[in-house]
């Protein structure tokens, strides 16, 4: 059987140098021997693309890294919440909910999918193939675009051929310690691009079983949409986003805060949220995380006085849907329901996992209203925001204390409130701001909030104790370190 390399010390895992030749040598996956293209199937490669999604949650970090965090002055203070808090660098631990162990992971699904791709190319019959091939290629191109995004600089036209990327590995490894570079951003991207290109129109929803842990095509344009968005093309983030919903009707499609929502209880919320069934989760992904039942009580987090910055007012006037639980020390939207895996039929001990959305509609919709107001648009800029307030806005309270519906007259986002309610008379910037704020209110808790923080370059000040830290924009920090061990592959540290 051929051998396969996991990337050495591009997926170490936290094995140490000592020892790890078998680590190294063990096989991505072995249900599909290479040598043999008889024993490659379409259910094989199938099988193995169930793991080419990067199953790692990133929300951790990058929820303590952004300006959704603050000291609560009390709760538990553990490694994974104050060292992305302080911006300490601890690219050497692998633990989960770490940056290195996302690094990892997001290794381990390019992997994955490269041994699908180079088990598609033996066989003889690789139209059977076209649908796996372009999951292939369409995972492939996301655990990069997640990697050039959180170990590289945000993309910047000007700078992007010069700023360090990160390794675009096309095949499978065979050899131990292989070399690799890191070349630019704007490589990067141009890669990750050719992948999703590729890939996206081979697609096919009716290869899944349970569409939501896919790229369906609902999910692959919504990548493109967030790709296109981030590299400032405008018009193709536009015309993806179109493509999610070719009816246009997004409102069907978002998450009902309005209504059933509100009538959930608190555990029955925590299963809804991320749940396959609700139709705004548009791609789902399942990993081994402390986050959905330890976020709460962290030290550094969402605090009342942040919360009151994000869900006091908004734009469309009325109350924000959104139901907040716990006490000041353990604010929260129960969004993720932590399942429990035994490490043994009798064990006491165990892992906990999480279901979290990569995509979903709302982000879609957002990001389409952003696109819009860059290319002027702004009469389609509004009817999104419109649309998303319609389902996250309520028109005050009545005698009883409901909540009275959406009023399309009185809470209408128009030019005019934006420039009262912004101070500007700068109706782009006014439209990117409202995106911008619903994005952080929709998203709380889900580490979204720190890619808009790179993106535009927002300050964020964070205090621990009588210290106080503030990452500039032009602080180094603001890109993750990737791991040490990679530099035996000949990739440089970020600079520091």
């Amino acid at each position: 059987m051929k051998k396969i390399i996991l990337y050495s010390v591009l997926i170490l895992s936290g094995a140490s140098l000592y020892g790890c030749k078998k680590f190294l040598e063990t096989l991505p996956d072995n249900r599909i021997d290479l040598d043999n293209p008889a024993n490659i199937t379409v259910d094989k490669v199938a099988e193995l693309l169930v793991n080419a999604y990067p199953k790692a949650n990133y929300m951790a970090f990058c929820e303590s890294m952004s300006d959704n965090a603050e000291d609560k002055l009390g709760g538990s203070v553990t490694l994974s919440n104050y060292a992305p808090y302080e911006y300490v660098d601890v690219n050497n631990n692998m633990s989960q909910d770490m940056p290195s162990s996302y690094w990892t992971e997001a290794y381990k699904a390019v992997a994955l999918a490269n041994q699908a791709l180079t088990a598609i190319s033996k066989v003889s019959n690789p139209k059977d193939y076209s649908a796996q091939r372009g999951e292939a290629l369409v995972t492939r191109a996301y655990a990069h675009f997640m990697l050039v995004n959180l170990f590289a600089k945000s993309y910047n036209p000007s700078t992007a051929s010069s700023d360090m990327g990160v390794p675009y590995v096309t095949a499978p490894e065979t050899t131990v310690f292989g070399q690799y570079d890191r070349k630019t951003v704007a490589d990067t991207y141009n890669a990750i691009e050719q992948d999703l290109l590729e890939g996206l129109p081979l697609i096919s929803d009716d290869a899944y079983t349970v569409p939501r842990y896919h790229f369906t095509k609902a999910a692959a344009n919504a990548f493109a949409t967030r790709f296109y968005l981030y590299k400032k093309q405008y018009d193709k983030a536009v015309l993806y986003a179109g493509k999610v919903f070719p009816s246009g009707n997004f409102a069907a499609n978002m998450r009902p805060w309005l209504t059933t929502y509100q009538k959930a209880t608190y555990y029955d919320l925590q299963l809804m949220y991320a749940a396959p069934t609700e139709k705004a989760n548009l791609l789902l992904v399942e990993c081994m995380s402390n986050w959905g039942n330890n976020f709460p009580f962290y030290r550094f987090g969402l605090s009342s006085s942040i919360l009151q910055t994000i869900y006091r007012k908004n734009v469309a006037g009325g109350g924000m849907a959104y139901l907040i639980y716990g006490t000041s020390l353990a604010l929260n939207i129960p969004k993720f329901y932590p399942h429990f895996v035994q490490t043994g039929l009798n064990a006491n001990t165990g892992y906990y996992f999480n279901t979290i959305p990569l995509f979903t509609t709302e982000e879609v919709l957002l990001n389409r209203a952003e696109a819009y107001a860059y290319l002027g648009n702004y009469t389609a800029a509004l009817a999104d925001l419109n649309t998303f307030a319609s389902q996250r806005v309520y028109n005050g309270l009545d005698s009883l204390g409901n909540m009275r519906p959406y009023d399309p007259v009185a809470n209408s986002i128009t030019p005019a409130s934006l420039t009262t309610y912004y101070s500007s008379s700068n109706t782009q910037s006014n439209i990117v701001n409202a995106v911008l704020d619903y994005k952080r209110a929709e998203f709380l808790f889900e580490g979204m909030r720190w890619f808009d923080v790179l993106r535009y370059n927002i300050q964020v000040t964070h205090k621990y104790a009588d210290s106080t830290t503030v990452l500039k924009p032009d602080d180094l920090r603001r890109v993750l370190q990737i791991p040490n061990a990679a530099t035996l592959s000949g990739l440089p540290l970020n600079p520091r």
